[in-house]
């Protein structure tokens, strides 16, 4: 059985955790023992429980319902008193849903603004490098129908040449008669 600590301040707030306060009027309408239904009270320094099945005791019924299986669901179960250091996630559950809410859209926000800038730089970029691969794909475009005029002036050189070789070798060859 793991214990920590829950205890009622004069502020009439349960401390659950050393950086969060959830005071005891939000958690009224909903937190209770399982064993017999008792709310915490400003004041009163009664100690609760959480099962690792997520049912609540408190610390007068926790030994009769917890000890081997929770009395709620009959699963085997370990214990956490509420109170000091606990793991974020059981210190989640009795946060103020609201506050959470909140927070998880400030987080969602800055994240969602966080990676739109950085897509928006990144496309940027990537637009920029289209557009100069767009240009260099033009200029060898260009280059490769200038190239082809040329080969087209050298073929018909070449075959002026030829014919020019052809003629002078049939007069070298051919004598001359007169």
């Amino acid at each position: 059985m793991v214990v920590l600590t829950t205890t009622y301040s004069q502020s009439n707030s349960v401390s659950v955790h050393h950086n969060q306060t959830v005071s005891a009027e939000s958690m009224a309408h909903w937190m209770h023992c399982n064993g017999c239904y008792c709310q915490p009270q400003p004041g009163v320094d009664l100690k609760f429980y959480l099962t690792n099945c997520s049912h609540l005791y408190c610390e007068k019924c926790v030994a009769s319902c917890a000890k081997e299986r929770c009395k709620v669901c009959r699963s085997q179960c370990t214990t956490l008193m509420l109170g000091g250091k606990l793991p974020k996630e059981v210190e989640n559950l009795f946060s103020d849903p609201i506050d959470m809410h909140q927070k998880f859209n400030k987080q969602f926000h800055q994240t969602l603004e966080f990676q739109k800038s950085h897509q928006r730089r990144l496309v940027r970029q990537l637009k920029e490098k289209m557009k100069l691969f767009g240009q260099q794909f033009s200029q060898f475009i260009e280059q490769a129908n200038a190239m082809k005029g040329e080969l087209k002036t050298t073929k018909a050189e070449n075959e002026y040449l030829r014919m020019m070789l052809k003629k002078k070798k049939w007069n070298i060859s051919c004598p001359i008669l007169w």
